[in-house]
């Protein structure tokens, strides 16, 4: 009778792949190295991943899976916490600890073969903020703002800290980085300000001439 396959061994060589690469990077990867580390055959890898960018792209989206995991509970009351607050502790929690270091180095290499070769990596530019964007703009609108201004401090949270962890990577300035985001933090705080208050104004206004 043949042998039932391991509905957890995908799973398995998951973690140990994203192990591999974490250390080895991606610029020289190919199959059949991975499977001699990992005591398997490449059969064993092209039939769980398909190829080398399926298997990238699954590391990728084991390590997207941790960022949600890690910024899932941080928000659970609408209004319970600040934008700015948020930012700031994503800053501290994922971006400046060492051992996160491996991961930031991988994103940014397979955002370089992205930027070089769209169609080996579909739609990793696309999701590249995924973990987060979308957890943004939904605590921008519960703070009582425009979706075209939620929308826009999105991104000027999500740019500020994925250059300033480039430059982390570049320089190993943790002080300089950490700076820059918190002065971009307090001014999205006066943002928020300007913003609900922009908004009040606005439901008042539409108010006095409906009436």
């Amino acid at each position: 009778m043949p042998r039932r396959p391991n509905p957890n061994r995908r799973v398995e060589l998951e973690k140990a792949v994203v192990s591999y690469v974490l250390v080895h990077g991606i610029a020289d990867l190919s199959l059949r190295p991975v499977a001699e580390a990992l005591g398997v055959s490449t059969y064993a890898l092209v039939y769980h991943f398909g190829s080398k960018e399926g298997l990238i792209a699954a590391v990728m989206a084991r390590i997207e899976e941790q960022e949600r995991t890690m910024t899932g509970g941080w928000s659970d009351k609408p209004g319970s916490v600040s934008l700015a607050a948020i930012m700031r502790r994503y800053w501290a929690e994922w971006c400046l600890p060492d051992e996160r270091v491996p991961y930031h180095r991988l994103f940014y290499e397979v955002y370089a073969l992205a930027l070089q070769q769209p169609g080996r990596y579909p739609g990793f530019l696309e999701r590249a903020a995924r973990p987060w964007l979308p957890f943004i703009r939904n605590l921008a609108l519960q703070a009582g703002l425009r979706e075209a201004d939620a929308n826009v401090i999105a991104s000027l949270m999500a740019s500020t800290v994925l250059g300033a962890l480039l430059v982390l990577l570049g320089t190993g300035d943790k002080d300089t980085a950490t700076r820059t985001v918190h002065a971009v933090a307090d001014y999205i705080e006066e943002l928020v300000r300007g913003g609900r208050q922009h908004a009040s104004a606005g439901e008042h206004t539409d108010e006095e001439a409906g009436g």
